[in-house]
């Protein structure tokens, strides 16, 4: 179970127990591990997991023929990958990115603390794709937040091909990592279950290239939590601020 406390706001991450508190405090709880209780709306979330407990090998066989070729491709590019990235550079990856896919720009992600670390993967010194994940030593979990590549000001085909061989090459190469670290589960974070949307099919494609469990851990939101961001979403549209800005709405 993780905890982090971001102003008035209780998100509460992998946990398996509600209280009498949390369903009077302003708390959301983010993949929630057991059977709902009263009191708390219910969103419902999916996800794909991989168990880290199988050797590497097991692992890489079980991804898609399509995907294992892109990676060995990327790796034989020579493209690195790292584990030692700061937040702010990460940050300003990222919302590169999300302002050129319209996409909601983030704001500070210092409330994770050590439960956060940052990958990315580069060549020649240029960082291609960048991933951010918390990571929950209790239940030996990894989850992916937010996944930015570089295809700003890039018009070639060949070069954003070769950016997306390098976005798989750092989810494998995260997976290694964490398992190495003696996680056991790595979270893809989020799947679009029955949708009907084209381009989150496309993610779930993306996704489903790495083979994993589907797995139902809903979204629960107390009352409270459920009514200040309804007033906080209607007052921050009357200013014009982006939705991203709403108190631990990242991830």
């Amino acid at each position: 179970m993780l905890i982090f406390n971001n102003r008035f706001v209780r998100e509460k991450w992998f946990c398996s127990k509600q209280t009498l508190i949390d369903a009077l405090l302003i708390t959301k709880f983010k993949q929630f591990q057991q059977k709902p209780k009263h009191f708390f709306l219910i969103k419902d979330f999916y996800t794909k997991i991989i168990d880290l407990t199988q050797p590497i090998d097991t692992i890489f066989s079980n991804f898609t023929k399509h995907t294992r070729t892109k990676i060995k491709k990327a790796t034989s590019k020579g493209v690195s990958f790292s584990s030692e990235n700061s937040i702010e550079e990460f940050i300003s990856f990222y919302n590169q990115f999300a302002n050129s896919k319209n996409l909601n720009c983030i704001g500070n992600l210092k409330k994770y603390g050590t439960n956060l670390i940052i990958t990315s993967v580069s060549l020649e010194g240029k960082i291609l794709c960048m991933h951010s994940y918390i990571m929950d030593k209790n239940i030996s979990r990894a989850r992916i937040l937010h996944s930015a590549s570089q295809f700003r000001d890039i018009t070639d085909n060949s070069e954003r091909n070769f950016i997306g061989l390098a976005n798989r090459f750092l989810h494998f190469e995260d997976m290694r990592y964490f398992k190495e670290l003696g996680f056991k589960t790595y979270d893809l974070g989020g799947y679009a279950h029955q949708t009907k949307d084209t381009s989150l099919e496309q993610v779930n494609n993306f996704k489903d290239s790495f083979n994993g469990t589907l797995i139902y851990e809903p979204e629960l939101q107390s009352l409270l939590f459920h009514l200040v961001e309804k007033i906080y979403l209607k007052k921050s549209k009357k200013r014009g601020i982006n939705e991203a800005t709403i108190p631990n709405k990242n991830g």
